[in-house]
């Protein structure tokens, strides 16, 4: 640190760098704090007159730390997209109690476009058990052959053959026409 004045410090952000992945664009000290699973840095900065903003609750989730995950959670975070990007990072990085700690809480908010995304990222990092969660909790999966179609298409496409094979269960048998899936050849 050069300076001494904390707080002119403070006002900055952590830089996008090729070092560290998990950060894909500039970030609050507080955020990353919270990616890093800092919590003794992430009370200092939250004392220290640092602000929870939209991204703060998924770079908890990304730091796994349940503390923090609470903290922010408690501070009011009800923001839609805050929710939808942390719920998402939970799948992405398969952290299960973190799923379901806070799909329990907030599935209710949830519209059905948004449930249709994480469907599909559920799908794409191959992580059976939210996509599991997500469809026990609605009743559209069942009449919507075109989404189910979609998500095999994607399964398979990340080469996810078991989840494929899931997938297909859904699928009314009697109804379904080989012909309306498209191959790609590799």
């Amino acid at each position: 640190m050069i300076s001494s004045n904390i707080d002119a410090y403070l006002k900055k952000n952590v830089e996008q760098n090729i070092f560290d992945p998990s950060i894909s664009f500039d970030v609050t000290y507080l955020n990353y704090a919270a990616a890093k699973g800092s919590i003794k840095c992430f009370k200092y900065l939250l004392l220290n007159n640092q602000k929870i903003d939209n991204d703060t609750l998924g770079m908890a989730v990304i730091g796994g730390n349940n503390e923090i995950i609470r903290i922010v959670y408690n501070k009011g975070n009800d923001n839609h997209i805050s929710i939808k990007f942390a719920i998402q990072k939970s799948i992405e990085l398969h952290q299960y109690d973190i799923f379901d700690w806070i799909f329990e809480q907030k599935f209710e908010m949830m519209e059905q476009n948004n449930i249709n995304q994480l469907l599909f990222t559920s799908t794409s990092n191959g992580n059976i058990y939210a996509l599991i969660q997500i469809i026990d909790r609605i009743s559209f999966i069942h009449t919507h052959e075109r989404l189910i179609l979609d998500l095999i298409i994607c399964a398979a496409e990340n080469g996810f053959y078991l989840l494929t094979l899931f997938l297909f269960g859904f699928m009314n048998k009697k109804k379904f026409l080989i012909k309306n899936v498209k191959f790609h050849k590799v």
